[in-house]
């Protein structure tokens, strides 16, 4: 008994020294702070924690341990960010990257805290390879982006590039005008009056270039207004050319002999070439057992007649019809299978009628007679 009484009091003993312990660490601990409604620290308080050694910073991060320590902004919501896998121009990155961050409410710390969620690839695998706490400000960052980045920078086009732009032979003047325009955009420290020069310079022999030789005009936006007509004339003129083309294909199939009646269907057969629905006209072919096929004998327009261009119904299509076979078969029904054969029987039934009608003899020839025997 008096050996479980003295192990009682040990534990009593132990039990209350560990009981002034952990009062006496609560005691040396600053007081927990309520977060705001918005989820975020006050900046006081933020600075009151750093200060104390409340805060945890990030020995590997690249960032310095004032930005670290930078509170974000009670204003600032976290956007989409852009972003960027250092295969492209980095400028252009970074000019999207601020105005997404500062339509947001952001500020420069905010742009070097949040950069690490914006890049992915090779951007993320050079920002990752900084040495830590490299970064004490924005524009150290950028400065630092631009300079490893710079051989995928989009350099500049020059005036000599856009002496360089002509019109090619067979180009259409709109075709020109546009990658004449999307080269020039590319060079906005050229002044409006080589980007003139050169246009013009660029343009084929013709009336347009001839215009403008004897009236250069004084302002870009006039050369460009003028430009425009000519740009309808030149449409209009290759498509009436290309009418003409098709025109002309069409009159060969009559031998050159051609009336103002058919205007309209090759018209109608232009239009149809122009939707893509070719259709392909009927082949005239024998297919009998045991004959070869006829060769094929393309329609050929006719004169005055219902199914021609000249009669009546001269604008309609030409349809091939066969009473035993019916419509679009390929052939008519004097070039039918059917009537063939039909024929062989009437021709074989005709020619044995006219074998039985032949008369038969009713008598015999005599024997001859026999042999006379000389004595």
């Amino acid at each position: 008994m008096a050996r479980l009484a003295d192990l009682q009091r040990q534990i009593d003993e132990a039990s209350e020294e560990v009981r002034h312990l952990v009062q006496d660490d609560q005691n040396r601990r600053p007081p927990r702070r309520e977060l705001h409604q918005e989820g975020f620290y006050n900046e006081d308080d933020w600075y009151e924690d750093f200060h104390h050694g409340n805060f945890a910073f990030d020995d590997a991060s690249p960032l310095s341990t004032e930005l670290q320590a930078t509170p974000w902004p009670q204003s600032y919501k976290p956007p989409q960010l852009p972003m960027y896998d250092g295969h492209t121009d980095p400028k252009q990155f970074l000019m999207s990257y601020e105005a997404t961050i500062s339509s947001y409410g952001g500020n420069t710390a905010v742009m070097a805290k949040s950069f690490v969620m914006a890049v992915k690839s090779v951007a993320q695998t050079w920002y990752s390879s900084l040495r830590p706490g490299t970064i004490t400000s924005w524009q150290k960052l950028k400065d630092m982006l631009i300079t490893s980045f710079q051989g995928f920078q989009t350099k500049p086009v020059t005036a000599q590039a856009l002496f360089q732009c002509t019109q090619d032979h067979e180009e259409y003047l709109q075709a020109y005008v546009r990658r004449f325009l999307r080269l020039r955009a590319q060079a906005p420290t050229v002044p409006n009056e080589i980007v003139i020069e050169a246009m013009i310079k660029g343009l084929r022999s013709g009336h347009s270039a001839q215009y403008f030789a004897r009236k250069p005009p004084q302002t870009l936006e006039k050369l460009l207004q003028k430009m425009d007509e000519y740009i309808r004339a030149d449409n209009d003129f290759r498509q009436r050319r290309e009418e003409a083309f098709r025109f002309s294909e069409m009159t060969r199939g009559f031998g050159g002999r051609f009336h103002t009646r058919h205007v309209r269907s090759i018209h109608n057969s232009t239009q149809s070439d122009d939707r893509g629905s070719q259709q392909q006209r009927p082949q005239y072919s024998l297919q009998a057992s045991g004959q070869q096929q006829s060769p094929v004998r393309p329609p050929a327009p006719r004169g005055r007649g219902a199914r021609g261009f000249g009669g009546r119904f001269g604008d309609q299509p030409r349809r091939i019809y066969c009473i035993f076979c019916g419509e679009d078969k390929g052939h008519t029904t004097r070039m039918c299978h059917v009537t063939i054969q039909k024929q062989k029987e009437i021709a074989e039934a005709a020619a044995s009628v006219a074998s039985a009608s032949q008369p038969q003899a009713s008598w015999q020839q005599p024997p001859p007679p026999p042999p006379t025997q000389r004595g």
